[in-house]
């Protein structure tokens, strides 16, 4: 988002993603929520080596706190275990950003540290959770909901 001033920018995105995609590499989609545009959910370059993913989502402001993005993570871990038959997931979110670490503590992944300043937004260094789910978890997870 940090890099996303112009429509060019935007492009640039669809460009990487579509070719991401065609290399088999990772997957974002759009979320949609009645028929306009509302964020975006996605992998960041799958570790076929170790069998991980990294996930990353936003949403428009006006339409956080409803569970959009929870259902649309939901969806994109069934299909990196089941179809890519990972074994690990992660989702890292900014310490400060309350919504964003909710959405892993509700799709059962277990909090295993802060990474300091690990990310450059602004200008700024900021400070990460790290969240991890492993397929044999979701699997228990999954099962008994």
């Amino acid at each position: 988002m940090d890099q996303t001033l112009e429509v060019a920018d935007s492009l640039a995105f669809i460009q990487t993603a579509s070719a991401q995609y065609a290399d088999n590499d990772g997957l974002t989609l759009g979320i949609w929520c009645g028929g306009r545009f509302a964020g975006t959910i996605g992998t960041h370059k799958i570790d076929w080596l170790n069998r991980r993913v990294e996930l990353g989502y936003w949403i428009a402001s006006g339409l956080q706190g409803r569970g959009i993005v929870t259902l649309a993570c939901r969806a994109l871990i069934r299909h990196a275990f089941i179809e890519w038959k990972l074994n690990r997931v992660e989702i890292h979110c900014a310490t400060g950003n309350r919504r964003s670490c909710a959405i892993p503590a509700r799709l059962g992944f277990r909090f295993e540290g802060t990474l300091r300043q690990a990310q450059l937004v602004n200008g700024a260094y900021w400070d990460i959770h790290l969240y991890g789910l492993l397929a044999g978890e979701w699997g228990e997870w999954n099962d008994a909901r």
